[in-house]
């Protein structure tokens, strides 16, 4: 099941690492996915280098990551834009970075399915599956099930 998220006027997918406005559907890499959804579920809030680095990349910071998380930040914000988001993802000088749209999550609707033989385990008989029927003690005589 997709978690969406909907943001002004694009819907993201953080299962697929996409983002879908009226005009088009951009990809997002395995990165910028893991970057985006951490700010996308924490926006509002400051986060810092060291956190976005544990959990986007999955390490401490032991070594000068900070061109790593520029360049990606980089990249997310040119997506963000090219989708209509200028300036979702804003710099706090010194500390980290922040995501300031506001963020609504869409819940999955139930989908429809499609009406066969399994759907309908007692409703009626369609003589397409007869172990199916048989299962369900429907009757392709009478086409119906009789209790």
């Amino acid at each position: 099941m997709d978690e969406l998220y909907k943001i002004q006027n694009v819907t993201y997918n953080a299962t697929g690492g996409t983002l879908k406005n009226d005009k088009a559907v951009i990809d997002l890499t395995a990165q910028q996915n893991r970057l985006l959804r951490y700010l996308v579920l924490n926006a509002g809030q400051t986060l810092t280098k060291e956190q976005i680095t544990a959990h986007v990349w999955g390490y401490d910071v032991d070594s000068d990551v900070s061109n790593l998380i520029y360049d990606t930040v980089s990249a997310v914000r040119r997506l963000l834009k090219k989708a209509g988001l200028n300036g979702a993802v804003t710099t706090k000088t010194g500390i980290g970075y922040a995501f300031t749209e506001s963020v609504e999550r869409i819940k999955p609707t139930a989908a429809k399915t499609e009406e066969t033989c399994e759907s309908l385990p007692a409703a009626r008989f369609c003589g397409k599956r007869p172990e199916v029927h048989a299962r369900y003690g429907l009757s392709a005589a009478y086409g119906r099930q009789y209790v």
